[in-house]
């Protein structure tokens, strides 16, 4: 029974935990959520997280020869570009409108591109508060890798009237 199986019946392999026994099936081929980075952050190491999840205003609609496309960027100005082919013709873009992409990166000729599986408006959401929360959430992920034992920091926010 899968009660009895030990640790030594796990692998984990890419990132994903395979589990021997027939009581179980192996859960392979499951695509990523995507680690939750700033297009400043992708654009610095690119080969670092394969699947990411970003935020960005959309700046342009591509429409290329070989498929869709379109460009986020960034409050500082910094932009990324997204391949659009693998999204549904019900898929509306705006320009300005703000967006999350959950998508894979790749390199190529004319620099770094995110192969877009979701894009979602997600206009009214506070990149502020979200980084804040990105931060919380990354101060709570090293704390458990070090073994729980370093202090976390909890933001104070302050309400506005």
């Amino acid at each position: 029974t899968s009660e009895n199986r030990t640790a030594n019946e796990r692998e984990r392999r890419g990132g994903v935990v395979l589990v021997t026994g027939a009581a179980e099936p192996a859960v392979m081929g499951q695509p990523s959520h995507g680690t939750i980075l700033f297009i400043q952050e992708i654009l610095e190491d690119p080969a670092a997280h394969p699947s990411v999840r970003t935020f960005g205003k959309l700046q342009g609609v591509d429409s290329g020869g070989d498929g869709e496309g379109f460009t986020l960027e960034d409050e500082g100005g910094r932009t990324l570009a997204v391949d659009a082919t693998l999204l549904s013709d019900q898929v509306r873009l705006r320009k300005g409108s703000l967006y999350m992409v959950i998508g894979e990166v790749a390199a190529s000729g004319t620099g770094v591109v995110v192969r877009a599986r979701v894009a979602r408006n997600v206009d009214g959401m506070d990149l502020d508060l979200m980084r804040a929360a990105l931060k919380v959430r990354r101060d709570f992920e090293t704390s458990l890798s070090n073994g729980g034992n370093a202090p976390l920091k909890f933001l104070e926010f302050s309400s506005q009237a």
